[in-house]
């Protein structure tokens, strides 16, 4: 096996070690993508996205042999694939000048076209540097119809191509090329996403489609070694692997899911004598040396040192511990694990307390970093640890009783000194278990065995036996602290065992994951919905006195980020053609005050949009609510009867006369909790009520004018005599003494969510 050269391979060794949905699928798109029918021009250009070990140039190579080996494709396409390491390259001029010249290597079957391109190329150097960009996009012009076919740029690390090599100016004209024509399409690849597209000041930002290639889960590094066993012949280690796959998931452990780091650790699989498996290790990290400097190549200083500071210590540390070894701002610690952990590079492995712990996500880069670390040459830690993941500390004690006086003298030396390390180092052994055990056992976005769980829990709650499901979704948190899932259903637990306010602290949690995946992912329409969720669950007690702060905090920087005309778009479209959820659709249009859009409707929106979706349209009426409060606090009394005359069309729209009259009821008795609390003018709560008193179909009780005669002007005569009416004081006493205990519990409600 070629671990470093896919482009070594041949196409069937290529398509039989393809492993991974995503692979087959990101092949299959491309491929579709490329197959044009007559009179069509290519689509959209191509940015794959992964760290390097990933699996891109494989798919690219065998990419290349689809379309030189699929008839169709071949009379549609001259495919370029260029070196993973482009070098001499420096600038456009220079990259557009190794592409005519593989060019003219793919098209030597055609010779008319290869002489006349022939002499074009040794034309280039002729002309002047500053007009030979514009020369070379003529030459591929000409190629792309003298042929008939259009170029495809197959070229990996775009990272370095656009983001270091190119200048902007370059950029600018290649985009301008790329824009104006349709001779070439781009597939790329990057270890990352990149300035150079993602920055929206330089030339490709936006332009390219990208998809993120993912890590291998166990299933697909197991498929991958055994194709790799089967080339090699080696059926019976096939069958032991199938009879026990304990050994392939540690090796799983040590390759983060990417498939270059499996195709070195089939090696070890093929060994069985414990001297030859630490000899091949030796060998085998030799021979990682090139790939790791190629990945300490694209990280900045700061983010290695990170990276060697959890190589050389504990396998997982907390940001607190990082913070100490390198001596910087916790603040800045955390920012940059979560630069390592969205590139790939580092993983949480657990939790404790409040703290998540990191490991690397490809284990081999500690034992490789250790290797060569003259302070760890003597104590072989890397060796111990490496059998402490390969086999259990039970295994290990067997294996010394085993040897007795066995002559293999650094084999039971190293067995002796693991035993001393396990006893000696209780906790750091637990952190390497647990560094194993998040990896094995597959938790996660995607573990198989989380979403076993999922249904196991779902299976208890079904079956009332809830204090088990409860103790499956704590199971799941303490290996994957970020399960959104797990805090939902140990919610639901909670909520059917009536511990409401437990409840609702799980429910929180959940929402503020979600809230924060949302926005990473830039998904600004589930984002909103969860903070709303969110805000809703937390409207009580002192609610009202964070309102303006929470509300700046987490939705307003949502609603800058989202064009509210797109929403309107989307809401007057057919409900085939509509491309999210209406009920998102009108959480957003309310978000952004555009009320009148939904007023005509409101009545087919409350029973088509929300059927069956009570808690969905409790957010939506909650929303309304929320827009008359923050107007109110505002200052702005006026503004707030927009989404008044909202809410009161609302209730005209509700059939049962009690639901309507607890609808008023509970929007008055939130604007006297407003005004208690916040202190805000009492015209604009006077204006509301008069408002509601007089609109047809509304049914106002006398009783909340009362109530806010006493409220507002207790002294009054009036105040006076109403206090004399026991049902109306009461609930005056009830509204005066939540302000002085929601004042008292501020701090300590947040601090427990």
């Amino acid at each position: 096996m070629y671990a470093y050269n896919p482009r070594k391979k041949t196409a069937r060794e290529l398509e039989e070690t393809l492993v991974g949905d995503d692979r087959r699928e990101i092949l299959n798109n491309i491929l579709r993508e490329l197959s044009l029918e007559d009179g069509e021009t290519p689509k959209q250009h191509w940015i794959v996205v992964g760290p390097r070990g990933i699996g891109k140039s494989h798919l690219f190579t065998l990419l290349y042999y689809k379309i030189r080996e699929e008839e169709k494709l071949n009379d549609l396409w001259i495919p370029i694939l260029f070196p993973e390491e482009l070098r001499m390259v420096g600038g456009l001029a220079k990259f557009l000048e190794r592409a005519i010249g593989e060019i003219s290597k793919e098209v030597s079957d055609n010779s008319k076209v290869y002489d006349e391109l022939t002499g074009m190329i040794e034309k280039i150097r002729s002309i002047p540097q500053t007009e030979r960009i514009d020369y070379i996009f003529s030459v591929i012009t000409w190629i792309h119809k003298e042929t008939g076919k259009f170029i495809l740029f197959i070229a990996e690390n775009l990272q370095h191509l656009l983001g270091k090599k190119i200048k902007t100016i370059e950029q600018k004209k290649l985009r301008a090329y790329l824009q104006t024509g349709n001779a070439i399409l781009f597939i790329g690849s990057a270890t990352t996403i990149f300035n150079a597209i993602h920055d929206h000041s330089h030339p490709f930002y936006h332009f390219f489609h990208i998809r993120r290639m993912e890590e291998l889960d166990f299933e697909s590094v197991k498929k991958l070694i055994i194709n790799i066993l089967s080339g090699e012949g080696r059926g019976e280690l096939i069958a032991r692997i199938s009879d026990n796959e304990v050994r392939l998931k540690a090796v799983y452990s040590f390759t983060g899911g990417n498939p270059r780091m499996a195709v070195f650790m089939a090696d070890v699989l093929k060994t069985d004598i414990p001297d030859e498996m630490l000899e091949l290790m030796d060998r085998i990290l030799d021979e990682l040396t090139p790939y790791f400097d190629a990945i300490l190549k694209d990280v900045p200083d700061y983010l290695e040192d990170i990276l060697n500071t959890l190589a050389a210590n504990e396998p997982a540390q907390s940001p607190k511990d990082i913070s100490a070894y390198l001596e910087i701002p916790q603040n800045s610690v955390r920012g940059y694990l979560k630069q390592l952990k969205e590139s790939g590079y580092v993983r949480v492995a657990f939790s404790m307390g409040k703290s998540n712990y990191y490991c690397l996500n490809e284990y081999l880069y500690r034992i490789w970093y250790q290797m060569r670390d003259g302070g760890h040459r003597e104590e072989t830690r890397w060796l111990m640890e490496l059998l402490l993941m390969l086999y259990s500390p039970h295994f290990i004690v067997q294996e010394r009783a085993r040897l007795g006086n066995d002559r293999n003298h650094l084999y039971k030396r190293l067995i002796e000194q693991t035993i001393d390390f396990i006893n000696t180092n209780p906790e750091y052994c637990r952190s390497l278990e647990l560094c194993v055990k998040s990896e094995l056992k597959g938790y996660g976005e995607n573990g198989e065995l989380e979403r076993e769980k999922f249904e196991e829990i779902d299976k208890y709650i079904e079956n009332k036996e809830l204090d088990k499901a409860i103790g499956l979704c704590k199971e799941i948190l303490e290996i994957n602290p970020d399960s959104i899932e797990a805090y939902i259903r140990w919610g639901k637990c909670l909520g059917k065992l009536e511990r409401n306010d437990e409840a609702d602290k799980k429910y929180l949690k959940a929402l503020k994951l979600l809230m924060n995946e949302s926005i990473e992912k830039n998904y600004y329409k589930g984002a909103l919905v969860s903070t709303l969720i969110y805000l809703n669950i937390l409207s009580n007690d002192s609610f009202v006195i964070t309102l303006q702060k929470e509300y700046e905090e987490r939705i307003l920087p949502i609603l800058n980020n989202v064009n509210p005309d797109d929403y309107i778009k989307e809401f007057y479209l057919q409900e085939r053609e509509m491309t999210v959820y209406k009920s998102a659709i009108v959480l957003m249009i309310v978000s952004f005050d555009k009320y009148d859009v939904l007023i005509d409707n409101i009545k087919n929106i409350s029973v088509e949009y929300f059927r069956n979706d009570q808690v969905s349209l409790g957010v939506f009426i909650f929303t309304i609510k929320m827009k008359i409060w923050l107007h109110l606090i505002y200052g702005a009394p006026y503004e707030a009867l927009r989404p008044l005359k909202l809410y009161i069309e609302y209730i005209k729209s509700i059939e049962k006369l009690e639901e309507k009259e607890e609808k008023v009821s509970t929007l008055c008795l939130s604007l006297f909790k407003v005004y208690i609390l916040m202190d805000i003018e009492l015209d604009g709560i006077s204006n509301i009520l008069n408002i509601l008193k007089e609109e047809e179909g509304v049914p106002f009780s006398d009783a909340f004018s009362k109530i806010w005669t006493c409220i507002y002007d207790p002294e009054s005569i009036d105040g006076r005599r109403y206090m004399g009416d026991k049902a109306i004081a009461n609930v005056v006493n009830e509204l005066k003494k939540e302000q002085v205990e929601s004042v008292e519990s501020l701090s300590l409600r947040h601090s427990q969510i």
